[in-house]
């Protein structure tokens, strides 16, 4: 073609090309968050986002429950291995039990690692609830059947469950929770235990504690490792220590108990003046101490 016949590169107004189209149905060109999702799913209105599909496994999942029933028998998976007792996983439940070294066999036991071994397979009977804190027996339970023993045939109610105040066994290690803070020392809660223990401000840590500090060590709720250093029969009390228990793993810092009776007999029931004499009678007034 000759450059008179070319046609010019450049529209003009006048010679735009009709569109077919009305400018409510020109495709927006923005992709903002705002955009109806029918392009995707026309069945799904447009102010709603499509639901997810589960899985049949999903839908069959149902939340598991924290606790079970007291006096009841379940199947558990020893977890881990502490001194003064094993943790177990009961089937069904996401709450773990302790099952204290007392717990574990008719007879005394020595080691936990003599009884169980992580990941062995027993049989457990839930002794207590409180506190959100699980606390099973294995020794009540035939660990070849799992039927439920009688009273006699489970060692009676030695150990951890010497009568029905629910002492501890003396020198046992347990895992406490502090309820309260006195000026002459703590008041603890072991796991399966109604009545609480006594920890004297002199057996919190070897250094001398003021009562004013007694806050920078303990703490109201905090958990803590015990030992049971003095338990008083005639009136249900038991008295415990800090400072003879390892706070990293439970372990029991004053084998011996050489500590644990020397301090005891230094503040003693032989002392009925002086500061051991005035800690105690204000201690005696304590309603979680059994105190009149």
């Amino acid at each position: 073609r000759s450059p008179e016949q070319r046609r010019p590169r450049s529209r003009s107004p006048d010679r735009r090309r009709p569109r077919s189209r009305s400018p409510e149905w020109r495709r927006p060109r923005s992709r903002s968050p705002d955009r109806s999702p029918r392009r995707y799913d026309r069945r799904i209105p447009a102010d709603r986002s499509p639901p997810r599909r589960r899985s049949p496994r999903q839908r069959s999942r149902s939340p598991r429950p924290e606790m079970p029933n007291v006096n009841t028998v379940h199947r558990a998976r020893v977890i881990s291995i502490k001194p003064f007792g094993a943790f177990v996983a009961l089937e069904g439940y996401r709450t773990h039990g302790l099952v204290h070294i007392s717990q574990l066999a008719p007879r005394h036991v020595l080691a936990v690692d003599d009884v169980v071994q992580e990941g062995d397979g027993v049989w457990v009977h839930v002794l207590s609830t409180e506190a959100n804190r699980l606390s099973v027996s294995m020794r009540r339970v035939d660990q070849a059947t799992g039927k439920e023993l009688p009273e006699a045939e489970a060692g009676g109610r030695s150990g951890g469950e010497r009568d029905a105040a629910g002492l501890p066994e003396l020198f046992s290690i347990h895992r406490g929770q502090v309820m309260k803070l006195e000026s002459f020392g703590a008041f603890v809660s072991l796991p399966g235990r109604r009545k609480q223990g006594l920890l004297h401000i002199s057996q919190i840590s070897n250094q001398r504690v003021e009562a004013d500090d007694l806050n920078r060590f303990l703490a109201v709720g905090e958990d803590v490792y015990v030992k049971v250093t003095s338990i008083d029969e005639e009136s249900q009390k038991f008295s415990l220590s800090l400072k003879c228990v390892s706070q990293d793993d439970g372990r029991d810092l004053d084998p011996t108990h050489a500590e644990a009776s020397a301090d005891t007999d230094r503040r003693g029931r032989s002392a009925p003046s002086g500061d051991g004499g005035r800690e105690s009678l204000a201690s005696l007034q304590v309603p979680e101490y059994c105190g009149k």
